[in-house]
């Protein structure tokens, strides 16, 4: 038995070993820090051949990851036992080496609502946290994940989403991220960076919107008709802040053409706008498509 009150990161933890020395080699470890709301409990078997089978269980906010793994030749194969984010059932299975530390997983959230993914990155010190650590910089890491997730709920804008979390060569990344509105079009993510700015955590990227059907759009926004000039994409570059929810637009094209000053000041309304008021977005963007001349 063995018990270690410590701090990491200027993060107090505590972590409790508990290892059967016998045949079986059976291992239980746990840590818990109240400060990030995160414990993490293991429990491992060691067979013969050095072979590893066992189970982890990660909780954190009001979400519980059960996950069951096997570890051969220093490669953990593992996939989902149960787990629950939020109330919503969770599939997912991965690969990972440790030396060096490369991680493919791929998870499926089924029918969670795309909304909520942004409210966890916001409300949530775990990643803010993990990423000021500056341990994720690092060349010797690399990380390929990707969630998918389609939601039914009424009053939902986007339907369906794959969300890509990527480290490659010190640098964090959001790419080929897609959002869809199944009668609208899709909101994708590319040339993107994550990184924290006077303790902020922040996202530059460019945006690519594409319109299919622009009249389903101005329906959604109850745009007034004699301002309704068809629109095929827009191309946004800007940074978004996860703490504070606010953005700064650094530069937008629509239908590959520079927009005027006067939409420029328009769109900085948005600076201080989570999205999450809908009446606000939409008058924003009326404003926008009453001066813009097509």
């Amino acid at each position: 038995l063995f018990q270690l009150k410590a701090e990491m990161f200027k993060v107090p933890f505590i972590f409790d070993l508990k290892n059967k020395i016998d045949s079986s080699e059976n291992k239980k470890i746990n840590i818990s820090t109240k400060k990030l709301k995160l414990n993490i409990f293991n429990e491992s078997n060691k067979e013969k051949n050095n072979f590893i089978n066992g189970k982890n269980v990660l909780s954190f906010l009001n979400s519980t990851i059960n996950t069951e793994y096997n570890v051969e030749e220093g490669i953990v194969i593992f996939k989902s036992g149960n787990s629950r984010v939020h109330n919503s059932k969770i599939n997912y299975k991965g690969e990972l080496s440790i030396n060096p530390f490369d991680l493919n997983l791929n998870i499926n959230l089924g029918n969670y609502k795309i909304s909520n993914i942004s409210k966890i990155l916001n409300n949530s010190s775990i990643l803010t946290d993990l990423v000021k650590t500056k341990l994720l910089f690092n060349d010797n890491i690399s990380v390929n994940t990707s969630i998918v997730t389609s939601s039914d709920v009424r009053g939902e804008i986007f339907q369906n989403a794959k969300i890509n979390f990527d480290i490659i060569n010190g640098r964090i990344n959001f790419n080929k991220t897609r959002l869809i509105n199944t009668k609208i079009g899709s909101l994708e993510l590319e040339n993107s960076n994550l990184f924290v700015k006077t303790s902020m955590l922040t996202l530059n990227s460019d945006i690519i919107i594409d319109i299919n059907n622009s009249d389903e759009l101005f329906s959604l926004l109850q745009t007034n008709v004699k301002f309704r000039k068809p629109i095929n994409n827009i191309l946004i570059n800007l940074d978004y802040v996860f703490l504070t929810g606010q953005f700064k637009f650094n530069n937008i094209k629509i239908d590959n053409k520079e927009v005027s000053d006067e939409i420029l000041r328009i769109i900085d309304g948005f600076s201080d706008n989570n999205f999450n008021n809908f009446n606000k977005s939409r008058r924003l963007l009326n404003a926008l498509f009453e001066i813009y001349e097509g």
